[in-house]
């Protein structure tokens, strides 16, 4: 398809006018020199476009050519910045692109992780289910008295109390017989040292 530029110029060039290049439009006219896409705006170009009609130095038909040789040119600079600006635009995506692959990539490892850390939690949670009903049975076999401690004799069974009193009183009994074993002791070593006073035999 072809450009507006072109299309300009090939009517220009029927009616017997010779192009401009860039360099000679830029170097007369300041819109076209300091023109961009980002700065330009249609209401400079109309405003330029009166300025030119209103100054008296070309008669209508000049003028016309002359905006015609213009916009020839505006066209050549928009193309070729716009082809500029969309280069820079697949490179940014191209960028953004492999930004993302990484970020994808990064994702998809911590996802990794995060699944093994969840099963070994898992596991872990699973291993202390078993050990906790391993140590139930234990600790109420513990709790609990065992068979052979119950009688059908209410009178065999002692509160805590008589538990610690029968306790003390064969403590306090030990500690009496020892007494009596010691105090047998002595009397019977102080009976061995005493002399013997045996009765002479009589004239």
């Amino acid at each position: 398809m072809a450009s507006c530029s072109s299309i300009i110029r090939v009517a220009l060039a029927s009616r017997g006018y010779v192009a401009v290049s860039a360099e000679e439009m830029e170097q007369q006219d300041e819109l076209v020199r300091n023109f961009s896409i980002k700065s330009g705006s249609a209401r400079a170009l109309l405003e330029s476009l009166d300025a030119n009609r209103s100054s008296g130095q070309f008669d209508k038909i000049s003028c016309l050519v002359w905006e015609l040789q213009r916009l020839a040119v505006l066209s050549d600079k928009m193309q070729e910045e716009g082809i500029a600006l969309n280069q820079d635009m697949v490179q940014l995506h191209e960028i953004e692109e492999k930004r993302l692959d990484a970020l994808e990539s990064t994702l998809q490892a911590k996802e990794a992780v995060l699944r093994q850390a969840a099963e070994e939690l898992a596991l872990y949670e699973e291993a202390l289910d078993l050990v906790e009903e391993a140590q139930a049975p234990q600790a109420a076999s513990t709790d609990e008295p065992s068979a052979s401690s119950w009688t059908d004799d209410p009178k065999s069974f002692k509160t805590d109390g008589e538990i610690v009193k029968s306790q003390l009183e064969g403590q306090q009994e030990r500690k009496l017989v020892a007494w009596v074993d010691s105090g047998s002791q002595v009397l019977a070593e102080e009976s061995l040292l005493e002399p013997s006073t045996s009765t002479a035999p009589r004239q």
